[in-house]
């Protein structure tokens, strides 16, 4: 059971605590935690942690990326990746103690140059024609073309299920070409469907129309849940009650249980439970760490499930 998945726009997660953020004034903080990753790098961690080998490959750029390496090494991820020009990216997370909210002040990376797009292009087709999965994600760096989720799609499609998890004119772009899942956040989904949702019937809908060439389809939506639709089918899960650490792999988190749950025959509501269960406990950790099998298996239970449509 090969899988692979991608990340184009790596990056060093750093997230670092203020007891009062101020706005236009100083704030003082103090380094919880440094990760090393991206949101494919995430997933390949997360089936890592539930036994599950995968595939992790992509463009990472020369400059500063041995630790990346490092920790990939180290959680025995198998990687095989273009190296490119540049420098990795740094993706600032800063809690506000006082209000426990995380603000987000991500880089753009560096510009990629066309020979080591063309390079990737050429290794993304040998090793998707090898594996069953393949988990896109995550956005790109500068000198990519808007189209260029939507060739990846295809050219996967060949051989493999494409789960994609990304936003913006890739995703539009994309969808066309008809990937078997999709798991845009409500206020992307928002914008990949041109209008504003006030009820989950409205979101319901929305995902149905798209569900005629797209399988599987999640939205979700942070402490409110997520609606899944599958087969014609829309249901919307409630995640129980946590104290909350941090947003950073949470979505990643409930891409990679999505493929544990297909390829263990999962049905249509264990599924939604267990990835709202791991998307949730991942939630509740610092940095970018991630839940364990065990813990959400025996928590997918306190997942509230209601048919939508």
């Amino acid at each position: 059971m090969n899988i692979l998945t991608v990340t184009l726009n790596p990056c060093l997660d750093k997230t670092v605590r203020v007891e009062k953020l101020n706005i236009s004034g100083l704030s003082r903080a103090e380094i919880e935690k440094v990760d090393f990753g991206g949101k494919g790098i995430n997933v390949s961690k997360i089936l890592k942690n539930f036994g599950t080998d995968s595939i992790s490959t992509g463009i990472m750029p020369m400059g500063n990326s041995r630790p990346v390496f490092d920790y990939m090494a180290k959680k025995e991820i198998e990687n095989d990746y273009v190296i490119s020009n540049g420098f990795l990216r740094t993706n600032l997370k800063v809690l506000d103690l006082s209000t426990n909210e995380i603000t987000e002040i991500n880089e753009k990376g560096p510009e990629i140059e066309e020979k080591y797009i063309n390079d990737f292009a050429d290794k993304f087709t040998r090793l998707s024609a090898m594996c069953e999965y393949v988990v896109i994600s995550g956005s790109l760096p500068r000198g990519f073309s808007e189209d260029f989720y939507a060739k990846l799609v295809e050219i996967a499609s060949v051989s493999s299920k494409v789960i994609l998890d990304c936003d913006g004119i890739q995703l539009k772009n994309a969808i066309e070409k008809k990937p078997y899942m999709i798991k845009p956040n409500i206020y992307e989904f928002s914008g990949l469907m041109g209008r504003e949702y006030k009820t989950d019937e409205e979101i319901a809908e929305d995902m149905l129309k798209l569900n005629k060439d797209i399988p599987c389809i999640i939205v979700s939506m942070g402490e409110d849940g997520a609606m899944f639709c599958f087969e014609g089918q829309v249901i919307k899960t409630t995640p129980f009650e946590i104290e909350f650490g941090s947003s950073v792999c949470a979505g990643d988190s409930m891409v990679g249980a999505m493929v544990y749950a297909e390829i263990n025959d999962f049905d249509f509501e264990k599924t939604a439970r267990f990835a709202t269960a791991c998307g949730t406990l991942t939630a509740s950790k610092k940095g970018s760490e991630v839940c364990e099998l065990q813990e959400a298996l025996e928590n997918m239970d306190r997942i509230k499930v209601e048919k939508v449509k």
